[in-house]
């Protein structure tokens, strides 16, 4: 048959071998084209199996991400939660990248929603084999009074660089539920002793402490930076208890 295009019995059969020939038969430009395309199809679906085959493999190879950085609370003491810095998380797992043939790049871009202005940022992560995906999020602006509007757009950068980068190489990090979880921060202090309290001053605090609620005793420890029992001795002066909490006193008084 006129242009047919043959193959050798003996001859692996690929893409390339099977367009070389119609290249030497002198095949029509139309089933050249047809062929290319199957050609690029092909080796796109390669690609991205490739891509996920090393996205296994990368998952398989890293542990979960630490948590280097804490966001403290105003009091100083308790930590409101802790994160990984995007730097942080790529330095943690950029062998791992480099090894199954993975690199990313960023890019972000301001866009307008419902009247409201946000802030897209994309990550764009590519094999080595020719497959690349796009993920994004997006950040709300204006909402950050205490900023100003470049502390935001860097703040609102650096959050989605580090949420979209673990979304597209499925990156999970350690205690991802204790985010938003107080968590007291031990230090190290050797403990003060308790100055010299007569009996009946040690009574009244002793009394006095017992029948305080926790938002006041919460309250007593943000104003005087009270840590353990014994600072409540020591910090706390005694004609502060009698003078800003005199009716607590007097229930005290009434029950001895």
């Amino acid at each position: 048959m006129k242009n047919q295009v043959v193959i050798k019995k003996d001859e692996p059969i690929s893409m390339e071998s099977i367009i070389l020939r119609a290249i030497e038969k002198n095949t029509p430009v139309d089933v050249m084209e047809r062929l290319l395309a199957m050609r690029m199809e092909l080796k796109k679906e390669f690609a991205r199996e490739q891509y996920y085959v090393s996205l296994a493999k990368f998952q398989s190879e890293i542990p979960p991400i630490k948590k280097t950085k804490k966001c403290m609370n105003r009091d100083g003491v308790t930590v409101r939660y802790c994160y990984a810095p995007i730097e942080d998380i790529i330095d943690q797992v950029k062998d791992a990248l480099n090894y199954n043939g993975f690199s990313c790049t960023f890019d972000t871009k301001p866009i307008k929603k419902d009247s409201k202005d946000y802030l897209a940022v994309f990550c764009f992560s590519h094999h080595t084999a020719g497959h690349s995906e796009t993920t994004s999020i997006e950040n709300p602006l204006g909402e950050a009074k205490f900023m100003t509007d470049q502390q935001e757009v860097g703040s609102a950068s650096s959050y989605g660089k580090r949420y979209a980068f673990c979304n597209a190489f499925r990156i999970m990090t350690e205690d991802e539920d204790n985010d938003a979880n107080e968590i007291k921060v031990e230090k190290k202090e050797e403990p003060s002793p308790v100055i010299n309290l007569t009996p009946e001053d040690k009574k009244i605090f002793d009394d006095y402490y017992a029948v305080l609620t926790i938002p006041q005793k919460k309250e007593l420890a943000e104003t005087f930076g009270i840590k353990s029992k014994t600072d409540f001795y020591n910090k706390v002066p005694i004609g502060h208890i009698k003078a800003t909490m005199p009716k607590t006193q007097e229930e005290i008084d009434e029950k001895h």
